[in-house]
């Protein structure tokens, strides 16, 4: 009895243990990434901006066969807080404000432009602008069986 009793219980602990042991692989293939991006880092008059964001992540494989998506954060930390997605365009009587992107292997160019009455008039950046970019690598779906 006191060794089927033990069998029990080392048993119980070699599962407990073994399933404790696991190591998950994270397959997620969607990540996001935060940029602050300072006003020094911008350039360009006043018919428009550009910075370059380094995005090591955008690889061959990222860029051919998955997908970038570009938001940028107003408000942040705030409990006005939203994301616009790139392309943004915000219009106000006679003011606009436009922002796109162009994604590369490596990195992501943006680009700022202001516009009144029809004119380009876009004010150097004086404060840090946050973009959250999400990668979605490329993925294989599943089979479906009729």
């Amino acid at each position: 009895m006191k060794i089927k009793h033990l069998s029990w219980i080392l048993l119980t602990l070699f599962i407990i243990t073994s399933y404790g042991c696991e190591v998950e692989k994270d397959n997620t293939p969607i990540k996001t990434y935060i940029y602050d991006v300072s006003p020094s880092s911008w350039s360009g008059n006043i018919d428009g901006f550009s910075t370059y964001l380094e995005v090591p992540e955008i690889t061959s494989k990222v860029f051919y066969n998955g997908t970038i998506f570009v938001y940028r954060i107003l408000n942040e930390d705030t409990k006005d807080a939203s994301l616009c997605q790139l392309p943004y365009t915000w219009v106000d009587h006679n003011a606009i404000e436009y922002m796109d992107y162009n994604a590369y292997v490596g990195g992501i160019d943006i680009q700022l432009k202001n516009l009144i009455s029809g004119i380009n008039q876009t004010p150097t950046p004086s404060s840090n602008y946050t973009f959250k970019i999400v990668i979605v690598d490329s993925f294989e779906l599943p089979d479906v069986e009729d």
